[in-house]
């Protein structure tokens, strides 16, 4: 797993930011999921859960292969999705039993759908699986049909939905459905089809971030701009209140995705992350500034103007007497 992969995970399986996540995208950022009454779940056993997932290498069969001496496939495989939690939402009267998934992207998916799929309709099975297993231990077998599925007419299964947030800067220009990456005459009608509808998360078409109710939030927001240096300063200006005390982990987050260059002490469990986005803009006017008067020297060395002329009109204020023979030095690769 990667830096990336490992760090979004990690964030992302908090009760309160992972609750968080789920009543933003499902209910309009009500809380209708409680931290406090999801339950970590273990995934499908490796054998159960095997999906395809990047490109498939070729090697060459062995004995025991039922193709020997030719070249076969190996699909890498993903086995498992990186969170999932059950929990119950009550209104009402009603008492809702859910298991939701999220799965962290850095990078766009272009068949997330079939994988997300694949994941949902898998846990469903599993689900029919254990309950089938209940009833063979207890002995109750039912009718002949509900003896041969194992599954009987009164069962029902835990709805499953997964939710895709991406962290990544690019545009999701991916597929959101099924039918999206199908290919299918004109002359078909899709309503015949069924689809599967991607549950996904992007940061850049977020319009409302006061329904988030943790940090999680103002971290979204930061990468909806990242990309954007002079977007990132205002925004941590306008919420300072925020962004001065950043849990750790959130502000490791944006490190790694928004590409702040700063230093996170062991000891630190709130990161002011303003001064961090302060410290890199000061740098990036001081490389801005350097590098124009670097290319004003350039030119001026090509028209036969010497240094002591460039450096009699340039203020000991703006550039000190050293700082300006260390440019000139780079300009004109002339040496003092």
């Amino acid at each position: 797993m990667g830096k990336k992969d490992a760090v979004s995970k990690h964030y992302m399986s908090k009760n309160e930011i992972f609750a968080d996540a789920v009543n933003f995208y499902f209910f309009d950022g009500r809380e209708k999921v409680k931290p406090e009454e999801l339950e970590e779940l273990e995934e499908l056993d490796s054998s159960e859960l095997v999906l395809p997932y990047g490109k498939s290498t070729e090697q060459k069969s062995t004995k025991g292969d039922s193709v020997q001496g030719k070249s076969i496939l190996s699909t890498p495989v993903q086995k498992y999705r990186d969170i999932l939690k059950r929990c119950v939402i009550r209104r009402c009267q009603e008492t809702v039993y859910m298991i939701y998934g999220i799965e962290a992207q850095s990078d766009i998916h272009y068949a997330m759908p079939v994988r997300s799929m694949l994941y949902d309709a898998l846990h469903c099975a599993s689900q029919v699986s254990e309950i089938a297993r209940e009833h063979r231990e207890k002995g109750t077998y039912g009718s002949s049909g509900e003896f041969l599925s194992g599954f009987h007419k009164s069962d029902r299964l835990w709805p499953v939905q997964t939710l895709v947030v991406y962290f990544g800067s690019m545009r999701w220009d991916g597929p959101r459905s099924l039918r999206e990456m199908l290919v299918l005459p004109e002359s078909m009608k899709r309503s015949f089809l069924n689809d599967y509808r991607l549950n996904l998360l992007v940061p850049g078409e977020i319009e409302d971030f006061s329904k988030f109710h943790t940090e999680l939030g103002a971290v979204l927001e930061v990468l909806k701009v990242m990309e954007d240096r002079e977007a990132m300063a205002e925004l941590m200006c306008e919420k300072s209140n925020v962004y001065e005390r950043l849990p750790r982990d959130a502000a490791e987050l944006l490190r790694i995705f928004a590409k702040i260059d700063m230093e996170i002490e062991e000891d630190e469990e709130e990161i002011n992350m303003c001064r961090a986005i302060d410290e890199m803009m000061a740098e990036a006017r001081e490389e801005g500034r350097e590098s124009l008067m670097t290319n004003m020297m350039r030119n001026f060395s090509r028209s036969g103007v010497s240094f002591e002329e460039v450096s009699s009109f340039i203020s000991e204020e703006d550039f000190s007497g050293d700082q300006l023979r260390d440019l000139w030095e780079k300009a004109c690769g002339k040496r003092f």
